[in-house]
């Protein structure tokens, strides 16, 4: 509900004595440090003439709208990921006496139905329940 409220009042224009233009001048001002970081990476290995300069401005803006987008939406796929304290490179000789548990595909789970509804109910997508592999190491 609060990235709702907030993505109604980016789209709406504020005067500076609106209680929410601080909201938009940050957004915007986020969205112009990302740019201008993006522009420096990019100007190191490219020449930046004004079309790249306005296309970058352009991908910027749009993957902000696409993350308020996404963030209005309830979560309806969960993707489970295994943590483990090891840090590539994964070298096996250092795990002694221990079995080691590898993900290969991740399982998905659905939250709700097929028309967008309820969503207390989770269960897991056929076909996707995950591949995992052991390594034992002696």
């Amino acid at each position: 509900m609060t990235i709702q409220k907030c993505q109604e009042v980016l789209a709406q224009p504020t005067s500076e004595w609106d209680p929410l233009y601080k909201l938009k001048k940050g957004f915007e001002s986020s969205l112009d440090t990302i740019n201008k970081k993006l522009s420096e990476t990019i100007g190191k290995v490219s020449d930046m003439d004004n079309e790249t300069v306005q296309a970058l401005k352009d991908i910027t803006r749009k993957a902000a709208k696409i993350w308020l987008e996404f963030n209005t939406q309830r979560c309806r796929i969960l993707v489970h990921m295994l943590h483990s304290s090891l840090k590539p490179p994964l070298l096996l000789g250092k795990i002694r006496g221990e079995t080691l548990e590898l993900m290969l595909e991740p399982p998905l789970r659905r939250f709700g139905d097929s028309k967008g509804q309820d969503f207390d109910k989770q269960e897991m997508i056929a076909g996707c329940e995950g591949v995992y592999m052991s390594i034992s190491n002696p």
